[in-house]
């Protein structure tokens, strides 16, 4: 996954160059990045409550280090919901 996640993060750089290109590299490098953080904490290997709708608050990725790679994410999904605030998927995630 970290191999991937810094190709993906390559081509973002690119799609700078180009108007309105990193809009969607926001969405797609904050799913990679959550999903990383997912297999890293265990989520499905040891799901529990964490894979409840509605989420429970309490519940949260255990390692400090591990849950840099969820705060990751939710930069790129914050970014992204600037532009596109409506997108109830990445609300969700």
């Amino acid at each position: 996954m970290t191999r991937a996640i810094k190709q993906w993060e390559a081509a973002y750089r690119i799609a700078a160059e180009i108007p309105g290109g990193r809009l969607n590299w926001r969405k797609f490098l904050g799913q990679l990045i959550c999903i990383k953080a997912e297999i890293e904490n265990g989520v499905y290997r040891t799901p529990g409550d964490r894979c409840l709708f509605p989420r429970v608050p309490a519940i949260h990725f255990p390692n400090t280090k591990l849950a840099a790679d969820a705060r990751k994410a939710i930069q790129y999904f914050t970014k992204y919901l600037e532009t596109k605030p409506e997108d109830l998927e990445v609300k969700w995630l």
